[in-house]
């Protein structure tokens, strides 16, 4: 081989592995920038990162007698966001509805879905994560 040919074929390996890492690495959306700006997550899909706070199994009541048809877990962000509309620091929180197995409550999961809240301002008490998978992490 020439040293051409030879230059040539460590580039294309040098930007396989470079495209083949960009396509694993997913953007991951805070909760707390969905809860600031729903209308901009409404119906598109998500993968956020957090901590599992409570777990729901199918049929189980999801408050204030209301029960579930899914199951389903709350997710928090792992870390404080100032959030505009007041003078503290808040951790983001969302309902993930899943039809499958559950992650266990106090472990961290990658999940991806669709945002629910679509025209909904009040996304914290209304809005939720339609999940097509998780993973921990």
């Amino acid at each position: 081989m020439r040293g051409g040919e030879v230059k040539m074929r460590r580039i294309s390996v040098v930007l396989l592995l470079v495209g083949l890492f960009a396509a694993g690495c997913t953007k991951k959306t805070l909760i707390s920038s969905i809860l600031i700006s729903p209308e901009k997550y409404g119906e598109k899909e998500v993968t956020i990162v957090g901590k599992v706070t409570e777990v729901y199994h199918k049929g189980a009541p999801l408050g204030l007698g209301i029960y579930g048809i899914k199951g389903g877990f709350r997710i928090q962000d792992l870390k404080e966001v100032k959030i505009p509309t007041s003078f503290t620091k808040e951790k983001g929180d969302a309902f993930v509805s899943y039809n499958g197995s559950l992650p266990m409550e106090g472990k961290i999961v990658e999940v991806r879905g669709i945002c629910k809240c679509i025209g909904n301002p009040y996304f914290a008490l209304f809005g939720y994560i339609e999940g097509k998978w998780w993973k921990y992490r």
